[in-house]
């Protein structure tokens, strides 16, 4: 009689910090991802790249990849009439000041524009 033995291996995951920041309340209809686009756009994200300095931190061969990246890692949430935004990566450190940045130029964009 033959026996075999084995052992079950498990690839095991990419772990990936997320940050989650609250937007606000909101009432009525709320389209995420309108209002993703909106906070993701061009101007900000280049904006953000450039103060992290994402593409030599994410080594890239440019901005256009460091945006790509942001828009799929970036989330827009609806919750109990709550909006939350939240980015993920491996990088903690990267993670944090992503979405903070993300979140200050999108406040600034929209305060200078009810001005």
């Amino acid at each position: 009689m033959l026996y075999k033995g084995y052992k079950k291996y498990k690839a095991e995951k990419t772990k990936e910090f997320r940050y989650e920041s609250k937007m606000g309340q909101i009432s009525g209809n709320f389209d995420a991802e309108a209002f993703k686009k909106e906070i993701l756009s061009d101007d900000i994200l280049d904006e953000v790249i450039k103060e992290q300095n994402l593409v030599d931190s994410w080594d890239l061969d440019e901005a256009v990849l460091a945006k790509q990246r942001i828009r799929e890692k970036f989330i827009v949430k609806l919750e109990n009439n709550t909006v939350k935004a939240s980015f993920q990566d491996p990088n903690k450190d990267i993670c944090h000041n992503v979405l903070k940045s993300i979140l200050e130029k999108f406040s600034m964009k929209v305060r200078a524009a009810r001005r």
